[in-house]
């Protein structure tokens, strides 16, 4: 199994998520967030609009990857 994500990484944890809404929210390019949801889901006629959105944010935070938004103490380092 294969997953993939995006790390948004900063000294404290209020700076990690305003760097997420900068990105994310503040900064998206909501014309290219569209086409690419668009492409992706191009014959999902029925998506209810909560459920839509929720996917256009995650689009806009880092392709639909797994959002890993922290400090450095967040994750343990590997042996």
């Amino acid at each position: 199994m294969l997953t993939f994500s995006h790390v948004i990484c900063r000294p404290s944890r209020d700076e990690a998520e305003a760097f997420l809404h900068h990105t994310a929210v503040a900064n998206t390019d909501t014309a290219a967030v569209d086409n690419l949801v668009n492409l992706e889901f191009a014959h999902a006629q029925s998506f209810p609009h909560d459920l839509l959105a929720q996917i256009k944010h995650l689009f806009a935070m880092g392709h639909g990857a797994f959002p890993l938004v922290g400090t450095p103490m967040t994750w343990p380092k590997a042996s």
